[in-house]
């Protein structure tokens, strides 16, 4: 191989390094090492492609807004706020199965896709999740909860926006209700 062709080699296999370093950058989050919207996308439609050869295979997906993101950023600073995102993560992902995805889809919203699981399933962990966010609530700085939406294919939802859209819709309701028991509690 001559001298030219072997520098030629050299420089394709290092571009072509670098362009796997920006494409693993641009799929996942900087801040928490997690998965993107983007990935998160392809992973519900693997899952649904599976449901669909295999209808008996349900999976249910979580869209999570942390309680409070904006006022620890204004009252506190964006790099408490930042440490915030980075310590729900971790524990987001720790509280979830190996095989389950977690993502970090936008600024203080989180998703999970769970395999296997129905809606009812999907509940229980919810459930579980919303009780281990309280006990860890006093040692993370300034978290005050999440608000967490479920949506599954056990519903007849078969696409990702009709997965998304119903899991953020649940979501908000969780968040309204939240809000409301917290200004019950206040004024009694």
């Amino acid at each position: 191989m001559s001298k030219s062709l072997e520098t030629q080699l050299a420089i394709a296999l290092r571009q072509n390094e670098e362009l796997r370093e920006l494409l693993r950058e641009a799929s996942v989050d900087f801040l928490t090492g997690l998965p993107m919207r983007r990935q998160f996308e392809h992973r519900v439609k693997e899952e649904l492609s599976q449901h669909h050869h295999h209808p008996e295979h349900h999976f249910s997906i979580f869209v999570i807004d942390l309680n409070d993101l904006k006022k620890v950023n204004d009252t506190h600073g964006h790099s408490e706020g930042d440490r915030m995102i980075i310590e729900f993560g971790e524990l987001f992902k720790k509280l979830m199965r190996e095989y389950d995805m977690v993502a970090r889809i936008g600024g203080d919203e989180f998703t999970a896709i769970l395999p296997g699981e129905s809606k009812e399933g999907a509940e229980l962990v919810k459930q579980r999740l919303l009780q281990k966010f309280d006990e860890f609530r006093d040692s993370m700085v300034y978290f005050s909860g999440a608000s967490i939406g479920v949506a599954s294919t056990s519903e007849g939802l078969l696409s990702y926006e009709t997965l998304f859209e119903q899991a953020d819709q649940n979501m908000y309701t969780h968040k309204k209700a939240t809000r409301e028991l917290l200004l019950v509690k206040k004024t009694a």
